[in-house]
C-alpha cells in the first residue's frame, strides 16, 4: 500500500504580499551592495592614511582624500542603518 502525503493547495499571494516580498528582496540586495561599498571605502581610507605617512610631500592631498572617504563611508553607514530598519519592520 502506498502512502501519499496530501498537500492542500494554498491561495497565491495577493498583489500586496507579492509587492512586499519583492520589496524585501530588493532591500536585502541593496543592503548587500551598500555593505560592499562601505568595505571598499574603508580600504581606501586606510590606503590614504598610509600614503599620508609614506609621502609627506603630498600629505595634505591624502588627508583630504581620507576625510572625503570617511564622510562618504559614514553616509553609507547611515543609509545601511535605514535599510536594515526597513527590513526589520517587514
Amino acid at each position: 500500500m502506498f502512502l501519499k502525503k496530501i498537500v492542500k493547495p494554498t491561495a497565491p499571494p495577493s498583489d500586496e504580499e507579492l509587492a512586499s516580498i519583492t520589496s524585501l528582496e530588493e532591500l536585502k540586495q541593496e543592503a548587500e551592495e551598500v555593505k560592499i561599498k562601505i568595505a571598499r571605502l574603508f580600504e581606501k581610507e586606510n590606503e590614504y592614511e598610509e600614503m599620508v605617512l609614506t609621502d609627506p610631500a603630498s600629505a595634505d592631498e591624502y588627508e583630504e582624500k581620507v576625510r572625503l572617504s570617511r564622510n562618504k563611508r559614514r553616509e553609507l553607514e547611515e543609509q545601511l542603518a535605514k535599510i536594515m530598519q526597513k527590513i526589520g519592520e517587514r
